[in-house]
């Protein structure tokens, strides 16, 4: 089972186990699991190399000194959030957090025409049940599409300069 964005449903998280048997993990054993996890992360904070090159890069002297942390969670919206989904968010939207940062919600719909409205609404609602807000930063990838074409240009037409 999936995350389903609607609130009036059972949600439940499927933990596949090398047995290859599926284990639905209820919200309320998810949360205790949460917390534990979260006890955890502060004795062995120091393991956590993500962290250790943020903290390095915008200390004083860092090469991103007096920064502020942005990070970004790229959803395609095809489809429901699964527990994958759920660890990239907690990292994206966890990181900025920590460090007094933002995390951009950027749908990843490389292809429009495929993507489906219910599919975005059921993320946004996700991500809002577990806790996490990107307030006036959410985007789509398509809307950078001709940017992203022009910067491609750019980038072919300074190779060829370059290998003249």
């Amino acid at each position: 089972m999936v995350l389903k964005g609607k609130k009036s449903r059972s949600i439940a998280f499927s933990v596949a186990k090398q047995t290859g048997m599926v284990y639905n993990v209820s919200i309320m054993e998810n949360l205790a699991i949460r917390e534990e996890g979260n006890k955890m992360a502060e004795i062995n904070e120091s393991k956590n190399f993500i962290h250790a090159f943020i903290e390095e890069d915008i200390a004083e002297g860092g090469r991103y000194a007096g920064m502020t942390v942005h990070t970004r969670f790229p959803p395609e919206p095809n489809g429901y959030l699964h527990i994958g989904h759920c660890k990239a968010l907690t990292i994206d939207f966890g990181t900025a957090e920590k460090f007094g940062g933002v995390c951009n919600l950027r749908m990843d719909d490389t292809n429009p025409t495929k993507e489906d409205v219910e599919f975005v609404e059921a993320i946004q609602e996700d991500i809002h049940w577990l806790g996490f807000d990107w307030d006036d930063r959410f985007f789509y990838g398509s809307d950078y599409f001709e940017k992203d074409y022009e910067f491609a240009v750019e980038f072919r037409r300074v190779l060829h300069m370059s290998a003249s």
